[in-house]
């Protein structure tokens, strides 16, 4: 049997809008006046590698920086101080967790599924060989999953926050080979015989530099899941 592993945020959940409505409130203590995503945010949103990095989106906007690309994130990302950062890890996650708390249904609206992905994985809840691997906070996957009425098991979905996606995967030695789709290409690798990578085209990608790699059309990703998660 082979594994699948699927990422969330950009592969199965569009969660720009709660993004930007979290990160918005972290920065300035008060909600958005609208739930709409800035274009510039939008934009900007492929370049980001972890959730805390939204607070920095916020700080790219405020002060009207000019990010052209992911070295121009990663450079300005670079100029912050590795604890700095870890104190945000968790300062936004509390921040979520806020907002879940006092605004559930508004919070947890603000992160639909792509059309037709809650069908596919209720018809998967119950292939063992199955994950979610996503650098967001399991038990967030596990409520926004559960608004949608999915019964997805919590054992099935890994956090893989400040680890590496491919090692996770290659862990699973039970499986003989896993396929793994992702939206960000720094999670890829394209010479592993064990894991075997897609990108996610629909997902935050910059899709003005879209490498010559493996990868998958949406409408495609739909129909080959579930052939997938028995291949």
């Amino acid at each position: 049997m082979n594994g699948l592993f699927l990422d969330f945020d950009g592969v199965l959940c569009d969660s720009v809008a709660e993004a930007y409505y979290s990160s918005y409130f972290f920065v300035y203590g008060t909600i958005p006046q609208s739930t709409s995503v800035p274009p510039e945010f939008r934009r900007l949103r492929s370049y980001i590698r972890n959730g805390e990095d939204f607070i920095l989106l916020q700080e790219v906007m405020k002060k009207k920086l000019e990010i052209r690309n992911q070295k121009d994130f990663d450079a300005f990302r670079a100029t912050k101080d590795s604890a700095y950062i870890a104190n945000l890890q968790g300062k936004f996650l509390e921040t979520r967790l806020l907002l879940l708390e006092e605004q559930p249904e508004t919070w947890l609206t603000l992160n639909p599924l792509f059309p037709r992905i809650a069908e596919k994985l209720r018809a998967l809840s119950r292939s063992e060989n199955v994950f979610i691997l996503s650098t967001k906070n399991e038990d967030l996957i596990g409520l926004i999953l559960k608004h949608h009425k999915i019964d997805w098991p919590d054992s099935r979905i890994i956090n893989a926050l400040n680890r590496d996606k491919i090692k996770i995967i290659e862990s699973h030695t039970s499986f003989e080979k896993s396929i793994f789709i992702d939206d960000q290409l720094d999670h890829l690798v394209w010479d592993n015989k064990k894991v075997i990578c897609y990108l996610a085209l629909w997902g935050y990608l910059d899709k003005n530099s879209v490498p010559n790699v493996p990868s998958l059309e949406y409408e495609t990703f739909l129909e080959t899941i579930e052939s997938l998660a028995g291949s």
